[in-house]
């Protein structure tokens, strides 16, 4: 079964979940506190590679830091915006993708990165408002929350970095999900 993480703010702090997740079923979870406040934009874990953006100072902040599941390593923080209007996070190794949303539109932007240098983005209207939550994308398969008139749901669809095919739509196992990753 493969496994799926996300930060959802409980009230008392952000906390990180991982949990067994094969596309339909949730499985065995496992929690972990993460943070005092409700900064957190969002988050993507690949290898031994967690990285995740955070808003902290009047900065939008992207973080990149070792993680074995249970442990944190020192962190690299790259400034990437001025503004809080990121959503969403993924990266790979070598691509990034975020969803952010720029006067109440939803825009997905895919762009390569090296841990260092953003390439030039590519940009795709995904919403006109402001619903997506958290994103995640492994160069096939897309999965994002986003709240919609019954309530905020997991959507799984293919993506080819252009096209979406069709959605499979899931309850979401908590509420105050930012950030959201499933390879």
């Amino acid at each position: 079964m493969k496994k799926c993480s996300y930060l959802a703010n409980r009230g008392d702090g952000t906390y990180l979940f991982i949990h067994d997740f094969d596309g339909l079923n949730w499985g065995k979870v496992s929690k972990l506190k993460v943070g005092e406040g409700d900064n957190f934009k969002g988050w993507s874990w690949h290898n031994s590679t967690a990285s995740y953006i955070a808003r902290l100072d009047g900065d939008t902040n992207l973080y990149i830091r070792t993680f074995d599941g249970v442990t944190f390593g020192k962190h690299k923080e790259i400034k990437v915006a001025k503004n809080d209007n990121w959503r969403g996070w993924s990266w790979d190794g070598k691509t990034a993708s975020y969803i952010a949303e720029m006067g109440g539109v939803t825009n997905l932007y895919t762009r390569s990165f090296d841990g260092e240098t953003f390439g030039t983005p590519k940009e795709i209207k995904v919403s006109g408002s402001d619903n997506w939550k958290a994103w995640c994308w492994d160069g096939k398969t897309a999965s994002y929350v986003a709240e919609i008139e019954s309530g905020i749901k997991l959507f799984i669809r293919t993506f080819d970095g252009t096209n979406f095919g069709p959605y499979q739509e899931l309850f979401v196992p908590s509420s105050g999900m930012r950030g959201w990753n499933w390879q």
